[in-house]
């Protein structure tokens, strides 16, 4: 078939196949046989409507089950949660700089069994408010960067929350105040859609204590159900749990995309939130378990897109991924929690649009399978944050936004960009726990992670440990240090061999990137200890164990006493007095060593 063929609808499908002779249709759209009778098979099995026939219009309109059963599962979290993405939407719209701030304010009242939700997000059009209450109301477009796209989430949080409403707006160019109400048996009348509209000094007016300010909306719940405690204990849950899934926003991390500034309050205390993990940055000769971040561009297919527009976008997405201090909660500021197990605190927390917590945790669906994480309690030390940033449709959420939709294509080039790093921190965990994981913690707490991006060696230079994956080109050295590094100790339990290490001198420095073909600035001191020991293990002279013979590399080493031309041996594979007699001089010219160094190697192996 051709694209002709697959850019009909279904329906001409089925015209062009009834209707057109078999080999005019075979030619016009390149079917074979058997692609045309499968054709025929799937159509012969539609009901075929008679020309004169015409069915009974009946209305699919919906009635009200939907949101009477909606306080099912919405808890309190995920009814203001609701109303915080609309809030969220409605104040980007404005373009806010990193100086606007967004008041959010909840307050209950238990003797009046009500409650009030205000912002300063920009308020209604009054041709808008009916969108609060109407199922598919919503001024968010899917295709771009808006939380609440589904257009039911507020309606059910709504009457999960309470029974009747009223919500008072302000238009941001201060006009007047509109307001929309409905009653306590709105819910229960299923063929009644209908809700209470008016205009401020014409159908009510505000009294001074209500006053309401240009570009905010204020909703007032009345007669809370009883499924919803009104307590502090209650209100202490929902200040913590709202600072879990804002925390980027609220915290204001480096890489959310939004710029201003958010400030909730529940029951006049504010929402607090903390997204920094107690990672390690434990790192030594043989172990590099330094907390690093990757980002990526990658454009998406989404099936189920309007048009091409929809269907084709970009999205970033960042992984920052390190080891935990120790087996415990990632973060410090959260004890207790509703979304987890604070003792059961390892994974990916995913985020979309670059704020909102999807879910936290999420271990499998992103490569950390059971055949990965035998050991469970190395698994436990990896924690990682990935950060999602697209349009509503590109996010792999479901309804609620609170879990990931497993099968969201997003969600396949992710594990396929991203999950081996995740993979390998992982087995490194795993390597380094193999020695006894009280051993290894009691490491990792000696050395928190200090919170930047970059770290220093012992020559003082800074190796970066944020990578950009989308660039082309990654030098060879920034790739060698994009994973973290483990190298396991003998199979006998004896100590680790003694890393071959030689201090560099900057003529040496410059012999080493010009091996590297790169930048002397780009080579930072663990790269020059890599380069010395290159082939340790690719020898040709090796002890029983496997490892190379050291001791033949320490008889080359006394013989010729230079490592710049040490470095151009190792890198080439030249380990043994043996292996570079054999090499020859056309060898040592491929390497890179000059003539000269080429005649002192001569005369340093002569007999």
């Amino acid at each position: 078939m051709n694209d002709k063929w697959q850019n009909l609808s279904t329906n001409s499908r089925i015209q062009m196949v009834r209707d057109i002779d078999a080999a005019l249709l075979k030619t016009t759209y390149a079917l074979n046989d058997e692609e045309l009778e499968n054709a025929k098979k799937v159509f012969s099995k539609l009901a075929q409507v008679r020309a004169r026939g015409k069915l009974r219009r009946v209305s699919a309109a919906p009635d009200k089950r939907s949101l009477r059963e909606a306080s099912r599962d919405f808890t309190l979290t995920l009814v203001f949660a609701e109303l915080i993405d609309n809030s969220i939407d409605r104040f980007i719209r404005n373009a806010p700089s990193n100086t606007d701030t967004l008041n959010i304010t909840i307050g209950f009242d238990r003797i009046t069994n009500s409650c009030i939700y205000e912002d300063d997000a920009g308020g209604f059009e009054p041709e808008q408010v009916p969108n609060f209450f109407q199922p598919g109301g919503t001024n968010n477009q899917v295709s771009t960067f808006s939380i609440g796209s589904y257009a039911w989430g507020a309606k059910k949080a709504r009457s999960a929350l309470a029974e009747s409403v009223d919500l008072l707006s302000r238009p941001q160019n201060g006009g007047k105040a509109c307001l929309a109400s409905i009653d306590e048996g709105w819910d229960d009348r299923d063929e009644d859609w209908f809700i209470n509209v008016g205009e401020e000094g014409k159908h009510f007016d505000l009294p001074t204590a209500a006053k309401l300010l240009s570009g905010h909306t204020r909703l007032v719940f009345k007669n809370v159900k009883e499924s919803h405690a009104i307590n502090d204990s209650a209100f202490g849950d929902l200040r913590r749990d709202l600072g879990e899934l804002y925390a980027l926003l609220i915290a204001r991390h480096g890489r959310c995309p939004y710029p201003f500034n958010i400030n909730i309050q529940v029951q006049q205390q504010v929402v607090t939130a903390d997204f920094q993990y107690k990672w390690t940055q434990y790192h030594d000769e043989s172990i590099d378990l330094r907390p690093r971040s990757y980002r990526c561009v990658e454009e998406v297919l989404l099936p189920f897109g309007v048009d091409d527009t929809d269907k084709k976008q970009k999205v970033e997405v960042i992984l920052e991924i390190g080891v935990k201090q120790d087996t415990q909660c990632a973060t410090g500021s959260i004890e207790h929690s509703n979304f987890f197990d604070p003792a059961d605190d390892w994974g990916i927390d995913v985020y979309g649009l670059g704020m909102r917590l999807i879910e936290r945790n999420v271990r499998a669906p992103l490569g950390l399978t059971q055949d990965l994480v035998q050991n469970q309690q190395a698994a436990k030390l990896v924690k990682g944050r990935l950060i999602i940033i697209g349009s509503s449709y590109a996010i792999p959420w479901d309804t609620h936004k609170m879990r990931i939709a497993l099968g969201h294509p997003t969600l396949g080039m992710i594990n396929e960009t991203l999950g081996q790093f995740i993979q390998e921190y992982v087995r490194c965990a795993r390597k380094t726990a193999r020695g006894g994981l009280q051993n290894a913690v009691r490491h990792f707490r000696d050395n928190p992670w200090d919170g930047k991006w970059t770290s220093t060696d012992r020559g003082g230079n800074k190796i970066p440990l944020s990578y950009d994956l989308t660039k082309a080109g990654i030098p060879q050295e920034i790739a060698a240090l994009m994973l973290p590094r483990t190298r396991p100790s003998r199979a006998n339990g004896s100590a680790r061999q003694k890393r071959i290490c030689f201090p560099v001198t900057e003529r040496e420095l410059q012999a080493i990137s010009r091996w590297l073909k790169c930048d002397p600035k780009e080579v930072g001191e663990s790269l020059k200890r890599r380069v010395l020991s290159y082939t340790r293990g690719l020898a040709p002279q090796r002890s029983r164990s496997g490892r190379a013979n050291l001791r033949s590399f320490e008889r080359l080493r006394q013989r010729i006493n230079n490592p710049e031309i040490l470095a151009f041996l190792q890198a080439g594979g030249l380990n043994t007095v043996t292996d570079v007699k054999k090499a020859g001089t056309v060898k040592l010219k491929v390497l890179g060593l000059t003539d000269s160094q080429i005649t002192t190697v001569g005369e340093a192996l002569r007999d």
